[in-house]
C-alpha cells in the first residue's frame, strides 16, 4: 500500500512515490529539506516593508514583476522565473505577517494577473497605462470585495559575481509617482541571502554534480558551493571545464546521464539554450519551440548512466509535476520517476499527468490555440509556459555530515478550492499550505499557440509498481521554457 503524505508538528511533507511506464517506478518514503534561504528572508523582513507601507498610510497595495540582473547582463523581467514567482512568495510573506486585526492595510492578491486581464500595458513607459493601473480594481485573496490600489511593490534581484550572494532590493511607488513625468520609485527594503540550490533554479540556471559531490565527505553546503562555482564558470565563461564537484552533463540531452526529449506529433524537437537579452550569453535555461494547437505533446525519457546506483526523476509542467498534479516546488518533497541500473537505455513515453496507480489514471496533454493559451496563462500565474526536469541520485547509509538537515521553509504554495471568507481563515490556509508553524512578524502577452493543459477526463493509462528512492540528493536539473513571453520591459529607475 501507498503511503499517503502527511503534515506533522514538524510541517515537514512526507511520502515519496515513483512510478513505471512499463517498468518505471515510483518511491514512497519520508524526506526532509534545507530552509530556502530567500523565503526565510522575506519573513524576516516583512515586518519593515509592513512598517512602511503604514507610515506611508497605503491602504491596499499590490505586487509587480520584479526585475532580475543576471552576471553581467542588463537587469530584465525575462531573465528567470523569479521575476514574476517572488510576487507570490514576497504576498505571502506580508499576508502570514500582518496583524489579523489591522483592517488599515490590505494586500492584493495576484496584482499581475488582473493588470494582464484588464489589458493595463506597459505601465513604466506609458503614462496612460500608469493610469490604467491604479484604475483597475483588484480583488484580495479572500471575499469577494475589490479595491483600487495605493502603491505597488517591485523591485530588482541581483546575482552577479561568484554567485554566492544574492542582493534583493524592494521599492514602492504610488499614483504621485509619475508627477514628473519619469517614473520614480522609493526603497523599501534591501537584504543579501546566501544563494542556494532552490534560489539558483529560481533564477533559471541548470546544473549537473558530478556522482564525486554525492560522497559522504561532502554535505549540502558543499554541494551547494559546487554548484554555485559550476554555474559561475558556465555562466560567465563559457566555460566547459567545470571543476571539482562539477559534470558537463546538464543539456536535455545528458541531464546527469539522463536524456529529456519533447515530442511535438511524434517529432522530437530541437531543444537550445535560452539567448541572455543583452549580450547573447547562455543563462543556462533552455527553450523550445511552440506546439501547434491541438498537437500530440509528449516527453521521453531515458537512463543511460552506467553505475549501479538508483535515480529519480521529477518532470513539471506549468509548475505541476507529471504525477498527481502535485506542486513541484520544492522538488524534494513531491514523488518521482525511479530509475533502477537495469532501467538503463529503455525509453518511457510521458503522455500527460498521471493520476493513480492504475486504470483510467492518464490526463492527456492538450496543447491550446494562441487565445486560449493566453487566457489560461493568465490563470496559472508565475508557472505557466516552463517544463522543469531534476535528477535525484540514491545516497546510502545515514545523511552525510552536519546532521539532520534543516525545516523546509517554503512561500510557494498557494490555495485551491473555495476563496476563504476573512483574512483570518485565508492566513490559517497560507500557513498550513506553506508549513509554517507560527507567524512572524507587467508583461506584454506572446500570441502564440502551445501552452500545455490536459484533457478534462481521464483515460486508460498502465499499472504504475511503487519502488524505493532512499536518501535522495538533488543532482542536477533544467529549466525548458516552451511557452511565453518574449519581450524585455525597461529598466527601472530608483530614487535614492
Amino acid at each position: 500500500m501507498l503511503e499517503q503524505q502527511r503534515r506533522g508538528e514538524t510541517h515537514r511533507r512526507t511520502g515519496l512515490l515513483v512510478a513505471v511506464m512499463a517498468g518505471l517506478l515510483w518511491t514512497a518514503m519520508p524526506t526532509t529539506a534545507q530552509a530556502g534561504q530567500l523565503d526565510k528572508a522575506l519573513l524576516t523582513h516583512s515586518s519593515d516593508i509592513l512598517d512602511f507601507l503604514h507610515r506611508n498610510k497605503y491602504r491596499n497595495v499590490g505586487i509587480l514583476p520584479f526585475q532580475v540582473k543576471k552576471g553581467t547582463r542588463k537587469a530584465s523581467y525575462n531573465a528567470a522565473p523569479l521575476a514574476v514567482n517572488l510576487t507570490n512568495r514576497l504576498e505571502t510573506a506580508l499576508l502570514v505577517t500582518l496583524d489579523e486585526e489591522e483592517t488599515n492595510l490590505n494586500i492584493i492578491h495576484d496584482a499581475t494577473k488582473t493588470a494582464n486581464q484588464q489589458g493595463v500595458g506597459a505601465y513604466m513607459t506609458s503614462a496612460a497605462a500608469f493610469d490604467r493601473l491604479f484604475k483597475t480594481s483588484y480583488p484580495l485573496g479572500f471575499g469577494t470585495r475589490k479595491v483600487q490600489p495605493s502603491a505597488f511593490l517591485t523591485g530588482i534581484v541581483e546575482n552577479t559575481g561568484d554567485r554566492a550572494k544574492t542582493k534583493v532590493t524592494i521599492v514602492a511607488f504610488d499614483a504621485k509617482s509619475r508627477s514628473t513625468g519619469k517614473l520614480r520609485m522609493r526603497q523599501v527594503k534591501q537584504f543579501t541571502v546566501d544563494t542556494d540550490r532552490p534560489l539558483l533554479s529560481d533564477l533559471g540556471y541548470s546544473y549537473a554534480l558530478s556522482m564525486t559531490a554525492m560522497r559522504r565527505a561532502y554535505d549540502g553546503k558543499a554541494r551547494t558551493k559546487m554548484a554555485l562555482s559550476l554555474v559561475a564558470r558556465r555562466d560567465q565563461n563559457g566555460d566547459n571545464n567545470p571543476g571539482n564537484g562539477g559534470s558537463n552533463a546538464y543539456t536535455p540531452d545528458n541531464i546527469a546521464g539522463f536524456a529529456f526529449e519533447v515530442l511535438y506529433d511524434g517529432v522530437k524537437q530541437d531543444v537550445k539554450p535560452l539567448q541572455g537579452a543583452a549580450q547573447g550569453q547562455r543563462g543556462q535555461t533552455f527553450q523550445v519551440g511552440n506546439a501547434a494547437a491541438d498537437a500530440q505533446v509528449e516527453f521521453a525519457l531515458t537512463r543511460n548512466v552506467e553505475d549501479a546506483r538508483t535515480y529519480g526523476v521529477l518532470i513539471a509542467v506549468n509548475g505541476e509535476s507529471l504525477w498527481n498534479k502535485e506542486n513541484a516546488d520544492p522538488p524534494i518533497v513531491c514523488r518521482k520517476w525511479v530509475y533502477a541500473p537495469e532501467r538503463r537505455g529503455t525509453r518511457d513515453i510521458f503522455k500527460g499527468f498521471y493520476t493513480g496507480l492504475e486504470g483510467k489514471n492518464l490526463l492527456k496533454f492538450k496543447s491550446l490555440t494562441a487565445e486560449e493559451s493566453v487566457a489560461r496563462a493568465q490563470e496559472m500565474g508565475n508557472k505557466a509556459g516552463w517544463i522543469d526536469v531534476v535528477v535525484f541520485v540514491s545516497k546510502e547509509g545515514p545523511p552525510g555530515p552536519g546532521g539532520e538537515p534543516e525545516m523546509l521553509i517554503s512561500l510557494r504554495g498557494g490555495l485551491k478550492g473555495k476563496r476563504p471568507a476573512n483574512l483570518a481563515t485565508y492566513q490559517k490556509r497560507l500557513l498550513a499550505v506553506n508549513r509554517l508553524k507560527h507567524r512572524v512578524r507587467i508583461v506584454a502577452k506572446r500570441t502564440t499557440s502551445g501552452l500545455l493543459v490536459h484533457d478534462a477526463e481521464p483515460i486508460e493509462g498502465f499499472k504504475i509498481p511503487e519502488a524505493e528512492l532512499n536518501n535522495p540528493e538533488e543532482l542536477a536539473r533544467i529549466k525548458i521554457r516552451y511557452w511565453g513571453t518574449d519581450e524585455v520591459a525597461p529598466e527601472m529607475l530608483i530614487a535614492k
